[in-house]
Order: C-alpha cells, then sequence, then structure tokens
C-alpha cells in the first residue's frame, strides 16, 4: 500500500511538472511571438516616416485633394501643430494627474489604462512628470475616414525631447529620470474625432490670441500676430500612443 502511494504521489509529481514545463514553453513562445510582432510594427512605422502620406476614404486610397472634400479644415501643416498642442495637453493632464482633464483629450481605452497607471503611481505616492515638451518634427503617416461612422482618424510621427521624471507625490524629491538631462523621443500617435457625433466644426471670426477679426476663412496664419488659427471645435482625442525611439541627449 505505502508503495502505490509513493508511486502514485510520484507520478502526480511527473504530471505536474510536465505540466509547468509545457506552461513555460508556451509563455516563452507567446513572449517571443509578441516581441517579434513588436519589432515588426516599429520597422513598419519608421519605413513609413520615409514613404508619402496615405489618405483613405470608406477604406479607399484617394488624394488629399479628396479627403478634404469630406473634411475642409484639413491642412497639414496646421493639423500638425493643433495635434502637438493636444499632445501638450495630455501629457499635462498626466503629469498634473488630473483625472477629468485627462478624460476629454484621450479615448476611452487609452483613458481606462492612463487611469490605471495613475492610481498605481498615486499608491506609492509618486508623479510622472513630462515637462519643458520642445519640438523637433512630426510626420503625418496616414489620415481615414469612415462615411458610415462618421469616423476621421490621423495617424502621425512625432520627434519630441522633453524632461521624463519620477518624484515624490510629498516632498518632490526626484525619484528616478533627470530634470537636467533632456530626453528625445519619437512617438506614434492615432488621434480621432467623429463628425457625426461631435460638435461641427468651423473656422473663427477671431483670432482667439490677439482678438481681431478674420476677414476670410481658411487663414492658418493671423494676418495680425501671425498666431496659428485653428477651426472651433475641431477636436482629436489621442486613441493610441506608442514610442518608437528614445534615447537620453547629451
Amino acid at each position: 500500500m505505502d508503495i502505490f502511494k509513493d508511486n502514485l504521489a510520484l507520478m502526480i509529481l511527473i504530471v505536474g511538472c510536465a505540466s509547468l514545463f509545457v506552461i513555460m514553453i508556451r509563455i516563452l513562445w507567446l513572449d517571443g511571438k509578441n516581441v517579434k510582432q513588436q519589432q515588426d510594427f516599429l520597422q513598419r512605422i519608421r519605413n513609413r516616416i520615409l514613404e508619402d502620406t496615405t489618405y483613405r476614404i470608406d477604406g479607399s486610397v484617394c488624394s488629399i485633394a479628396d479627403f478634404q472634400k469630406v473634411d475642409p479644415f484639413f491642412q497639414s501643416e496646421m493639423v500638425s501643430c493643433l495635434l502637438f498642442d493636444r499632445l501638450q495637453s495630455v501629457q499635462s493632464a498626466w503629469s498634473q494627474q488630473c483625472y477629468d482633464q485627462l478624460r476629454t483629450l484621450v479615448g476611452e481605452k487609452l483613458y481606462r489604462m492612463s487611469e490605471k497607471r495613475l492610481h498605481s503611481l498615486e499608491k506609492i505616492g509618486q508623479k510622472n512628470l513630462i515637462t519643458d515638451i520642445e519640438f523637433l518634427g512630426s510626420k503625418i503617416l496616414g489620415a481615414t475616414y469612415d462615411s458610415e461612422t462618421g469616423k476621421e482618424e490621423i495617424e502621425i510621427y512625432f520627434d519630441i525631447s522633453c524632461y521624463d521624471y519620477l518624484v515624490s507625490s510629498h516632498s518632490s524629491r526626484i525619484i528616478s529620470g533627470s530634470n537636467d538631462q533632456r530626453l528625445r523621443i519619437g512617438y506614434y500617435l492615432v488621434f480621432g474625432r467623429n463628425q457625426k457625433v461631435d460638435q461641427k466644426a468651423s473656422w473663427p471670426e477671431h483670432c482667439t490670441n490677439c482678438e481681431h477679426e478674420l476677414s476670410s476663412n481658411n487663414t492658418l496664419l493671423c494676418p495680425y500676430c501671425n498666431a496659428m488659427i485653428y477651426p472651433l471645435h475641431y477636436d482629436f482625442r489621442l486613441l493610441e500612443k506608442r514610442v518608437i525611439e528614445e534615447e537620453q541627449l547629451h
């Protein structure tokens, strides 16, 4: 009877070890697969930075002129500046742990991810400060519009530099990172809006910077103060954010 029990225990141990081994192999295989998929994605984005911008309406490739028929406000230079301002607002809300502001600036999925991360930082008494963001360059990779849903999305690459560091919420002591050594980051971002749901966009009658009256529509720069003119209610939310490149600047 004791021999039977010993053999049974040994068999259970062997089966358990075999199962654990299979699970470990599976995890390693999935990790390897995920790494490969991530590497392939990064390479595709790097390639697209060197290619022409792609415009699509209902899945079909079109010219920028055709795309401007479904979005008459779309001007590459203005859109790049607008989305960079949006990115700065997102980073500011993140650094200040301002949930209400962040909710208005990003999509629901990205908000839930950000909220979870911010709660984790709050529990350990830390803040992630991203400050002094400097624009280095940008490239609109693609713009799409779906006439059935009204959804418009813009893929863009931003090259920026900034300070990125963790501080104590109580003493402002720097825990990691640096506030005197800049970090260069290459971001792949997706912004979106819904033309059928969001408030209708329009060109402003007055410059929001100097308040002078604007005599003509589609003027990208104010003739009085040279400020960039943005359409009213042309509100894009950040839907996706990935780091493509990152390096310390010396």
